[in-house]
């Protein structure tokens, strides 16, 4: 499980990469799958 801060720092890398998820899947090493990012996202 991550924490809320972890998770709003993917999305936040996840905008700044233009909505990659793979760019920042290979920068963090979490998540690891596209569904959980994608998933943080809507949270956010």
């Amino acid at each position: 499980m991550y924490s809320y801060a972890k998770r709003m720092k993917v999305v936040k890398l996840y905008i700044q990469h233009e909505f990659i998820p793979s760019a920042v899947m290979h920068e963090l090493g979490y998540p690891k799958n596209r569904h959980t990012l994608y998933a943080w996202y809507k949270e956010y």
